[in-house]
This record gives C-alpha cells, structure tokens and sequence, in this order.
C-alpha cells in the first residue's frame, strides 16, 4: 500500500504474509514495464525518488530469506500530477475560453485530463473536464464574475492542487448613443442600458481629437465631455464595464532574442498586478497587426515574422476584458543571408551577383578579400541591386567575395563566393638564337603580376608543355620551314591569359631569318 506521495516520489509498505524474511527487493518500472531501479531494505517499507509526475508505475517485492526468494504480484502506483500551467481567460458576453500550459515535467505524458468547476456569484457550481490545454465555458450569464478552477487529473484519478482564478464575462455594449452640443466647449453624451445590464455597471465614456484625451467613468447613463475646442468634430466612445477599472500599463518592455523570423517581447509586470491579469501582445507591420495573443506570463515570442521586416509591437495588461495604455517598442527581424551568388572576372575587373534574399532587405554590402585583407568594398546598396562591379584590381589574383543583407542594426550571416582574375598575357615572344634544326624564344614577364603566381604554356608542333621559365628552346625541328610558337601565361585556378604567337624559320643556308609575331585572342 502506499503511505505516502507527491509528484515526484513514492512511498509504500506492505505486510509479510507469515514467517521471516531477512531482507526485502523492491524494483519499481514504468508504465512501459522497463525496470527503473531497486531498493534493498530490511523493513517493510521502501521510498522511491525522483520519478516524474503523474506516472504510472509497477512494483514488486521479493523477500529473500537465505538462499530462497518469493516474489508479490505486480501493484500499481502513480504519483502526483503537476497543477496546469499559467491560465489565460478570453472573455465574450457569453463565454469564457480558458487556455493553459502543460503542466510542468509533464509533456507526453499519457492518461492526463482536466477537470474545470466554475460557479457565478451566488450560483450553483458546474464542472466540466477535457482532455486538452482548452476549453470553453458557455452559455453564461453577460457581465457576470464566475470563480474557476482547474486541477490535472491524473493516473488513478489522482488530482494536482487547483489552479484559482476569477473573470467577468463581457457586458453589453450601450444602447441608443446620442451627442448633442452642449456648449461651445462641452457635448452631452446620452445612452441607454445595456442588455442584461447589472446593478454595479460603470460606463467609460472618452473622446480624442489631434492628440487631446478625454476620459471619465460615471455610473448613470449620461455624461458631459468638457474642456473642448469650438467648432471642432470629435469621435466619442462609452465602454460598458462590469469590472474593476483600467489596470496600470507593463513597464520595462524590451526585445529579447531576435532571429530571422521570431522575436521574444519581455517587460516588467505592472504595480497594482494581481493574479486575475492577462497581458494581450501585438505584432503590427506597416501599422497593421499581424498577430496577436494573450499570455499570463510576463514574455511572449512571435513566430511566422517576415525576415528583415520592421514590426511595432504593442503589450496590454488586461483585466476583465479592460485593457491598460499600450506600451510599445519596435524591432527588425533579422535578415537573411543572400543565395546564388557568383563572381566573374577579367584581368582587372570583377562582377559579383547575387539572388535577393527571402523577406526584407534594406540594404546590401559587398566586401572583397585579397589574401585575407580587405581591398575593395561596395556599401549601402539599395535592396533592388543584385550585382555590384569592383575594377582596378590585381590580375592573376585569387579574390575572395562577400556579401552582407542588413537592416535596422541586424546583419546577415555572410554569403561568399571565390574567384580569380585572368592573368596578362606574357610580353613579345623574341628569338634569342636559332640553328638549322632549333630555335631558342625568350619573352617578358606579364606586367603586373607577382612572378610566384603564375607560370607559362607553350605550345608548338610538339605539343604543350609548361614551364616556369622566360624561355623556352624549339628542338628536333627540319630545316627551313617555318614553326609556330604560342605562348599564355597560366595564373591560379589554372587561369589562362590571352596567347602572344610567333611564326620563325629555322636557318636554311643562303636564306635568311624571317620572323613573324602577333597576338591572338584566347
């Protein structure tokens, strides 16, 4: 039998049935039957910790006496669950929509249900259970407070302790709203009562016009709106209301973590805070709100935002369906990072595109690496760039590009993308000497190159080979007839330039050298 539980242990005992034992094993499992562990004791008593709330589980006990055992048959047992988690209360005139966490330490957990109560003043008390985080109480009465419960229920129908709260439904708006000129400087406001409307019914009549704020809550069904400009128009609202008055605003609102597509809001919960507020979040764009959700907990994190976009985000304490003055901060989400981009070189000039990135984008950066060192960048470009052109660089040269999506004070993980420039070509190919069946070239060394990046191709009726030389020596070759050489420079990544050819004869005798040289494109 059990003694003695909560929501993370057990305590049992339990009785020999006759004779001795000189000590006992007790193996406890879970609800799948996989042994959680074993206590030795030589009482009849055996405590077991750190279990997980509102879990079944299995136990047997084997009293061992010298060399022989016995084991009891298997008994089950459950801890305690968890009461539920913070209860969030939206009101309409006649339903109250509860929603809850799950209970602490208890996602997954199997066999777990609800069971609500909830009573108006003076009434009967009603109950009603789920089996979800949600559930919503109706028909009920309009501008009334019900007190309400809700406890987790458990295996064998073991019960947490009650989580309390207390709301009002919402009442009925007024009826028959009249305005009419009082004065030059005042409006008299008339209405008539609401639909089911209560003996402690206030009602909360303001008006603003260009900035000016007008508010006073009276308990009749008139009121005058003073201290106005003449002649000028003003839009005028009466509130009914069934509760307490407006609660105090939330303090100390910031952004917290910022990703690409989520922000989380945190603030301080305000001073006259009691156990029945509610906080209503909002998530507007362009002015418009895009999401909004209450939450009893003093921080909320959007989901589903737009990448790089600018939100305002306004909180609201809320109690019986009155909200406080807004408070409100504004964040940009970050942006995402480039695709698709690419660089395209020449000798001294390089092209770097990119895709736009998904969502919003300010601006972009382009920075360009040479060897680690930053040697050229192209900043603030507007969000409909796509490619950007750096020019004067090194040819030959292994450039590394970035790019960088910002907006607000957010920038993007780096896209980046490697490439070379074309090396030049080498200078003019010059005979340095010839024989009747060899001749010897020598050229300049590419300008503007560093000579430890590069080396050269030749080809000729041999084939190619290459070499890191200014020279290369045509042998084997018949007499007298003409040979032509080519020659490219090859930089890093296997680059090649554009070729310098020569057309030379080899000697002949009574002939004399003729050579020939041009440049022709690669």
């Amino acid at each position: 039998m059990v003694t003695a539980q909560g929501t993370d242990y057990l305590n049992i005992s339990w009785k020999l049935p006759g004779g001795r034992a000189d000590h006992y094993v007790v193996n406890i499992s879970n609800e799948a039957h996989i042994d959680l562990y074993s206590n030795t004791t030589a009482v009849p008593t055996a405590l077991f910790t750190d279990l997980n709330p509102g879990r079944l589980f299995f136990i047997t006990v084997t009293a061992v006496a010298g060399s022989f055992t016995n084991t009891s048959n298997q008994s089950s047992f459950a801890t305690e669950p968890t009461p539920p988690g913070s209860l969030v209360i939206t009101q309409t005139t006649h339903s109250l929509h509860l929603k809850w966490a799950t209970p602490a330490l208890m996602e997954g957990a199997p066999h777990i249900s609800y069971n609500i109560t909830y009573q108006p003043q003076g009434g009967a008390v009603q109950h009603t259970s789920t089996l979800s985080n949600t559930t919503e109480l109706s028909p009920l009465l309009s501008g009334a407070p019900y007190n309400i419960t809700v406890e987790t229920v458990g295996p064998l129908n073991l019960r947490s302790t009650a989580v309390n709260r207390s709301a009002f439904t919402l009442p009925h708006p007024v009826l028959n709203l009249t305005a009419s000129p009082k004065s030059t400087t005042s409006i008299q406001v008339r209405w008539s009562t609401p639909l089911e409307a209560k003996l402690y019914y206030e009602y909360f009549v303001e008006t603003n016009s260009a900035g000016a704020l007008f508010n006073t809550t009276v308990s009749n069904n008139s009121a005058d709106v003073t201290d106005l400009q003449p002649g000028t128009g003003y839009h005028i609202n009466v509130t009914t209301k069934a509760a307490e008055g407006m609660p105090e605003p939330v303090g100390g609102l910031t952004v917290g973590d910022v990703n690409t597509t989520s922000i989380r809001l945190t603030w301080i919960r305000p001073n006259d805070h009691k156990p029945s507020y509610s906080y209503l979040v909002i998530a507007l764009r362009d002015a418009l709100a895009v999401q909004n959700e209450s939450t009893g907990t003093e921080n909320y994190t959007f989901f589903h935002l737009t990448s790089g976009e600018l939100y305002t985000f306004d909180v609201f304490t809320v109690v019986e369906g009155v909200k406080s003055a807004k408070e409100s901060t504004q964040s940009y989400t970050k942006p995402e990072a480039v695709s698709g981009i690419t660089a395209t070189g020449s000798t001294t000039n390089m092209s770097v595109s990119w895709t736009s990135a998904v969502g919003q984008v300010l601006s972009y950066t382009v920075l360009l690496y040479r060897d680690g060192q930053l040697v050229a960048n192209s900043t603030e470009l507007s969000n409909a760039t796509m490619n950007t052109l750096f020019t004067d660089l090194a040819p030959g040269a292994l450039y590394d590009a970035v790019v960088v999506t910002k907006s607000g004070p957010f920038e993007s993980g780096r896209s980046s993308v490697r490439n070379a420039t074309f090396p030049n070509p080498p200078g003019t190919i010059r005979v340095e000497s010839q024989t009747v069946n060899s001749i010897s070239f020598t050229w300049a060394s590419p300008k503007d190159m560093n000579h430890q990046q590069y080396n050269f191709s030749v080809s000729s009726v041999h084939g190619s080979s290459e070499t890191v030389n200014n020279s290369f020596l045509l042998n084997d070759l018949p007499s007298g007839r003409p040979h032509d050489v080519s020659v490219v420079t090859v930089g890093v990544w296997n680059y090649r330039s554009t070729a310098v050819t020569t057309r030379q004869y080899t000697s002949e005798c009574g002939h004399q050298d003729r050579v020939h040289t041009r440049v022709i494109a690669f």
